[in-house]
């Protein structure tokens, strides 16, 4: 079994991240990892993990849970009725 890089999630995804332990959690789209490292394009998710910490200030850990979101057109009925 294949597992998904980051460079399969470029188009159409965000990701939102969560701290297993305070639970805590952003999103971030798959182009702010490349600033992580110069081949993290062809990283895995879990690996990936690996360079990010929790962004609560009172925690800090490094447990986190990385969730790929498909990003959708959203399309928004604007009328009323006659």
């Amino acid at each position: 079994m294949q597992t998904l890089q980051l460079k399969d999630y470029m188009e159409g995804y965000r990701f939102l991240i969560a701290c297993k332990v305070c639970g805590h959690s952003w999103k971030m789209m798959p182009q702010d990892f490349l600033s992580f490292d110069d081949n993290a394009a062809d990283l895995t998710l879990p690996t990936l993990v690996g360079f990010l910490t929790c962004r609560n200030r009172d925690c800090k850990c490094g447990s986190l849970r990385i969730t790929p979101l498909r990003n959708r057109d959203t399309h928004h009925f604007v009328g009323g009725l006659a």
